[in-house]
């Protein structure tokens, strides 16, 4: 992994000046805006305690965003990662993520509430320098992809960069190998698509699940109540409706009307039903 100040000046094709001036004035390259969650199955909006919720978005401009482009395809895309980890990886798909779990009879999934805003700059420095990474370029790449919330001292991964997907990765992969501990030789399949984890297996592993909670509350996470879930038998995972022998679409997708879409988005969700299909008949 990258060592010194000037390997990193070298890779990203800026000297130290220009860094620092990027540095100094980081959040003025952010801006903000939000979108309304809806439902997946109803597509209504969600409300909670009579607050209609919204999911708040942080994308970056300028230099700060071409530098974290580079930093992304020059530096991140090549930190090692488990294999558990299906997404933001290359070649990897959320239908072949599913497909893992096909076969299984109990599965259990949950996921992680405000995934990106749980992580912290201090977060991304030490995940960073688990990876081999100096304590320089660590702090450096932290604070040209972390926020500050508001005036306080909070820093988060912004949602909406395109450094906040592998950085989450890198960050989590300590409670991904916690997890996998836990599950060794329970003959039970783990993957994470970004903050949705599934575990399954043939066997009933109920017992389990207050310690793969604990394990993740431990690593400072939440996980969302109501998107936890054991189930017997098939389940949607990501999407896909992951059965004993099969993949298929879910219902949600399967009745979305076609006759108010263009000839376009018709040719894709062909060309989804098919990858579904196509992956369903693939050993995992």
């Amino acid at each position: 992994m990258v060592k010194t100040i000037n390997d990193l000046c070298a890779i990203l094709g800026y000297d130290k000046d220009q860094l620092k001036s990027v540095i100094e004035k980081y959040s003025s390259y952010y801006y903000q805006y939000s979108q309304i969650k809806k439902d997946k199955t109803t597509n209504k909006p969600i409300v909670k305690n009579g607050i209609v919720q919204k999911r708040v978005y942080n994308p970056s401009r300028g230099e700060l965003k071409n530098l974290q482009g580079r930093i992304q395809t020059k530096i991140l895309t090549r930190v090692p990662l488990i294999s558990n980890i299906q997404g933001g990886i290359k070649r990897k798909s959320s239908i072949g993520n599913a497909n893992f779990h096909k076969g299984s009879i109990y599965r259990f999934q949950t996921d992680i509430t405000s995934f990106f805003p749980s992580i912290s700059r201090d977060m991304v420095f030490r995940a960073l320098r688990s990876k081999g990474f100096s304590k320089q370029v660590s702090n450096i790449i932290a604070e040209l992809t972390t926020l500050k919330k508001n005036e306080s001292d909070i820093t988060f991964l912004p949602q909406g960069t395109k450094t906040s997907p592998m950085l989450a990765n890198i960050v989590f992969e300590k409670t991904d190998l916690q997890l996998l501990e836990l599950i060794k030789e329970k003959d039970i399949i783990y993957t994470r698509w970004f903050d949705d984890l599934t575990f399954s297996s043939k066997n009933d592993f109920h017992d389990l699940i207050p310690s793969m909670i604990q394990t993740i509350t431990k690593n400072g996470f939440k996980i969302s109540r109501g998107k936890t879930s054991y189930r017997k038998n098939k389940s949607v995972i990501t999407g896909v409706v992951a059965g004993l022998s099969t993949l298929k679409v879910s219902d949600d997708f399967r009745n979305k009307d076609e006759k108010s879409m263009g000839e376009l988005q018709i040719l894709g969700r062909k060309s989804y039903k098919d990858q579904v299909y196509r992956t369903s008949k693939k050993k995992t």
